[in-house]
């Protein structure tokens, strides 16, 4: 079923343009947008196995906070982490989840709570990960739609970014639905050129933009356009 908001899609050829990607994706985002909205602003981020994802909500969270980046001790990371820091003279909080992992895994987990050792992340788990960060800022959540993940957790992303890489059985394991790109009857390899498959940094990346004030943003826009995202059909 085709999304009722504007996604995007690019090919991108190293792990350095996806990092600038993300610097520049997060430079963007208004600050009124961001101080205003009252809730943290949501990025749903899925994809492949071990693609990469985790440089996306690193460098989005270094560019927001720069030097005032604070308190990145709270947390169990790399699975639920919080940074804290001045952003346009407020006080404001970037949390990130993976919710691939048991929620024993977690800072907030309570073993009272669990029948078992092992209980996979449910609606509960990315529920209290809100619940226990401030509302202005930004939470990233990880694979919430993976197979790894419960069923039927509900995120109200802003911003939902895929990633994927050239790895068939990989991603019919792990993606929830899926592979996209070869949904689109293509083959990733084509569009890389030599250096960028002997690296193993060639990506498929969608954007899709579910806030209506971020997709008709300018500078948004003009990011997308800059790293020759098309319009997913």
């Amino acid at each position: 079923m085709k999304p009722s908001f504007p996604t995007y899609y690019a090919y991108m050829i190293s792990r350095d343009q996806i990092a600038e990607f993300s610097r520049r994706l997060a430079a963007c985002i208004p600050a009124d947008f961001i101080r205003d909205k009252g809730t943290p602003v949501q990025v749903s981020i899925e994809g492949s196995y071990q693609c990469g994802k985790k440089i996306i909500p690193d460098l989005m969270r270094d560019e927001l906070l720069g030097d005032d980046l604070q308190d990145t001790d709270k947390g169990n990371a790399p699975y639920d982490e919080y940074a804290t820091g001045e952003y346009q003279g407020e006080h404001m909080e970037v949390s990130y989840i993976d919710m691939a992992w048991g929620r024993e895994v977690f800072s907030f987990y309570d073993p009272d709570q669990l029948a078992s050792h092992y209980s996979r992340s449910d609606q509960s788990v990315l529920d209290t990960h809100l619940e226990n960060r401030s509302k202005m800022g930004v939470a990233f959540i990880h694979n919430a739609n993976s197979q790894m993940a419960g069923t039927n957790i509900q995120t109200n992303p802003d911003i939902e970014i895929w990633v994927e890489k050239d790895d068939y059985l990989q991603n019919m394991r792990f993606c929830a639905g899926g592979p996209r790109c070869y949904s689109l009857g293509e083959k990733l390899e084509k569009h890389f050129s030599k250096a960028a498959i002997s690296e193993g940094w060639g990506r498929y990346v969608e954007i899709g933009l579910p806030n209506a004030e971020l997709a008709e943003n300018k500078a948004v826009q003009a990011t997308l356009q800059e790293f020759r995202f098309s319009l997913k059909r």
